[in-house]
């Protein structure tokens, strides 16, 4: 089975991040019921794909300055709980990249729900595929596929895009935000003018999709 510091090595190799860093992440999202736990050792939980969800949302999500780790649990919720936006989405292609999980999901999915189906599902033998060149080194062919997470007011993505196909290439793209009210402040409309913005690529969910389902 994948054990919780499995899943904390995993996410550092894939996402150049130091192991003693995830591991704070992870200590943060156990002790708030984000994580599941059982015992040590030999009776650790086995990681669920949520669980992976988690972690990744909380790490790629944070900000790039101030104290993340204390703010892991607020940017895995702030994050984690995001709904579709259904307009600015476009579901159907999904299955002409290999996931067609990510286009049987509910209308009214969150973010945290979509990840957690997606490693699922790599984890049984979905792959990302560009549907116009076979020959793509997987490298190439991974970057064509993204999550990304944005702030400092919290938006999300999943898309993936064919960029070497003939003609127009198929797109396929799920947007999650939360649209409330904006006041207008000293610059109009809007927000503040410093955006953020965390990218990873397939590669990162192959990684935890094949790590999850050793717990199978």
């Amino acid at each position: 089975m994948a054990t919780p510091g499995q899943l904390v090595e995993a996410m550092a190799l894939s996402l150049g991040i130091p192991v003693a860093t995830v591991i704070q992440f992870d200590r943060q999202l156990a002790e708030n019921g984000l994580r599941s736990k059982s015992g040590r050792g030999t009776s650790a939980a086995a990681v669920t794909a949520r669980d992976a969800a988690n972690l990744l949302i909380a790490v790629a999500a944070s900000p790039l300055a101030g104290p993340t780790v204390k703010e892991a649990v607020r940017t895995c919720e702030a994050y984690g709980t995001l709904k579709t936006r259904q307009s600015a989405s476009w579901v159907d292609k999904f299955p002409m990249f290999g996931l067609p999980t990510l286009a049987s999901l509910p209308a009214a999915h969150s973010l945290r729900e979509a990840l957690s189906v997606l490693i699922d599902g790599v984890g049984k033998g979905e792959t990302f595929q560009l549907p116009g060149w076979e020959g793509v080194r997987v490298r190439a062919k991974d970057s064509a596929f993204s999550v990304q997470f944005v702030g400092p007011e919290p938006w999300a993505e999943i898309f993936a895009d064919d960029p070497v196909g003939e003609g127009t290439s198929p797109m396929a793209r799920i947007v999650y935000r939360t649209w409330g009210i904006r006041k207008r402040g000293k610059r109009g409309w809007g927000g503040p003018d410093l955006i953020q913005t965390r990218r990873i690529s397939f590669a990162t969910i192959r990684a935890l999709g094949s790590l999850i389902s050793r717990a199978g």
